[in-house]
């Protein structure tokens, strides 16, 4: 109870109106003349030439990491800090569609991406994402510490000032969320709750409970909610392994055999493709392999190619329109994909054989 109770807490971050929003972030060693000047988290010296050259970088290094419209940024630097202002969303009727970066293939805009009834990132939204991503440190690097110049951004070192008209009703909340929060009456956000699946695909970001977080796994967290969690059964191609979901192996050898442990069919499915790409035959042993409202996940897919894309896209969506699947997603070189129909806990099985 007393963790649902913190949690709980945490996550109502999402309710906060809010009226602006600042980032702000320290540079290994920064100065700002006639140049710019910075040194990288290794040591190495680098100069822009101008410091609207060095802005217009870094509003487009933000606007990758945080998917962001750069219209939407401004850049500042006090006391220290370099700062970036974000304006409050636009509605879709207003917002100029824009290109993504190239590793976003094969979604080329955000109207692709995102759908077109979406509208832009709320600025809580943003506020969380960009803690959760400067947080990222050390062997764990985001790609907000990756870019042209945030390479040059110290680990962990930032501030989020979030402007509101209801600071003192939010002051612990956005204690938990190490959030600043400044006093201010202009029109307000009214952010929409995000779904449960979002909740607890952010817990260890919004709880950050040693034990009950970043180093705990999703089987332990869920465990604290006094309710058991599911065995899954997981087919790993890569390894050749048949195991327990966060649990015991099973088995390890070729696919099919192990496919047939199980009855054919298990509750997840994961693989790395290297020089590899999505295709029919891929997508026909995912939804022959999988039990109704099973997921796989797929990571990598170095080896598609515009070319291929085109191709795999055609086949996802066909794979959609037969009914082998529910949904898919594609995004940053990893394919998800949930088998069509409702997916129902295993009956109780009395030996391992009768999983």
């Amino acid at each position: 109870w007393r963790f649902r109770s913190a949690f709980m807490n945490a996550i109502a971050v999402w309710e906060i109106p809010v009226s602006g929003l600042i980032l702000k972030m320290k540079f290994v060693k920064f100065n700002r003349g006639d140049t710019v000047v910075f040194w990288t988290r290794r040591k190495k010296r680098v100069e822009v030439k101008t410091w609207s050259a060095f802005a217009e970088k870094l509003l487009q290094d933000v606007s990758f990491a945080l998917e962001v419209h750069p219209s939407r940024l401004r850049v500042t630097e006090t006391g220290g800090w370099v700062s970036v202002a974000v304006s409050k969303a636009r509605t879709q009727f207003d917002r100029p569609d824009y290109q993504l970066h190239r590793k976003k293939r094969p979604w080329t805009n955000w109207t692709s991406y995102f759908g077109r009834d979406m509208g832009e990132h709320s600025l809580v939204t943003i506020a969380q994402a960009f803690r959760e991503k400067m947080l990222m440190v050390g062997d764990d690097l985001s790609d907000i510490y990756r870019g042209s110049v945030t390479h040059g951004l110290a680990e962990g070192k930032f501030q989020i000032d979030l402007m509101s008209p209801e600071c003192p009703k939010w002051k612990d909340i956005l204690n938990v969320n190490k959030m600043k929060c400044i006093d201010n009456d202009d029109h307000s956000e009214i952010p929409q709750r995000h779904s449960i699946l979002y909740s607890l695909g952010s817990k260890e970001k919004l709880e950050g409970k040693i034990g009950l977080a970043a180093e705990a796994s999703l089987v332990s967290m869920y465990a604290e909610s006094g309710h058991p969690w599911p065995k899954l059964v997981q087919l790993a191609l890569d390894e050749r392994r048949l195991t327990y979901f966060e649990g015991d192996q099973i088995a390890q050898g070729a696919a099919a055999s192990l496919l047939a442990k199980v009855g054919g069919k298990v509750d997840l499915i994961s693989d790395s493709w290297e020089r590899k790409c999505i295709t029919d035959e891929k997508l026909g042993f995912f939804s022959k392999g999988l039990r109704p409202g099973g997921m796989v996940i797929v990571q990598g897919l170095s080896g598609c190619f515009p070319r291929q894309w085109q191709s795999a896209i055609k086949s996802l969506t066909g794979a959609v329109d037969t009914g082998a699947l529910e949904y898919f997603f594609v995004g940053r070189n990893i394919f998800f994909a949930v088998a069509s129909g409702s997916w129902k806990p295993r009956p109780t099985a009395s030996s391992r054989s009768e999983l």
